[in-house]
């Protein structure tokens, strides 16, 4: 009875996902802007850090946008400043909306210290309607030099508008 119960969920989920149109938003020529509205950083070293950030981006093809943003944060250690390049792919479309997943190269600022690293986003667009949804996501920034900045990961939810 489990087997056939699993079965039929993920069946179920395949065919609402498989046969589900791409969203008028997420398709070739749309444009994204996008404000993190609130951003708690949990970092493996220094404690919570909060952030605003913003991006903007455009849709290459159909759910895949090219993306770059920046991002002011003050953490424990100081304020950081950071520049971000990358793209945002849209695997599967779900009711009202769809699951997101963004790969970033991060150009980060602080101390007079400047480094390089990279993020790794995923989340969900609930699409309230054709031009705005509200994306809770989860994150990772990793940076490639040693002594700063740290591993971070954390929550957001950001308001999105789509032209």
């Amino acid at each position: 009875m489990k087997k056939i119960i699993i079965t039929i969920v993920a069946l179920t989920f395949a065919c609402a996902t498989t046969f589900a149109e791409t969203p008028e938003q997420i398709q070739k020529g749309s444009i994204l802007i996008e404000t993190v509205a609130t951003s708690m950083n949990l970092k493996l070293t220094n404690g919570v850090v909060f952030g605003l950030n913003g991006a903007g981006g455009y849709f290459i093809i159909d759910k895949l946008a090219g993306l770059t943003g920046i991002s002011l944060n003050a953490a424990d250690g100081g304020t950081v400043f950071e520049f971000s390049l990358g793209g945002r792919y849209y695997p599967l479309t779900l009711w009202k909306g769809s699951l997101f997943g963004d790969f970033l190269f991060n150009l980060h600022t602080q101390k007079g210290s400047t480094y390089v690293g990279i993020g790794i986003n995923a989340g969900y667009a609930f699409f309230l309607n054709r031009n705005v949804s509200v994306e809770p996501l989860l994150y990772l920034n990793v940076p490639f030099k040693k002594g700063v900045g740290g591993v971070a990961f954390g929550l957001a939810a950001a308001i999105a508008i789509y032209l």
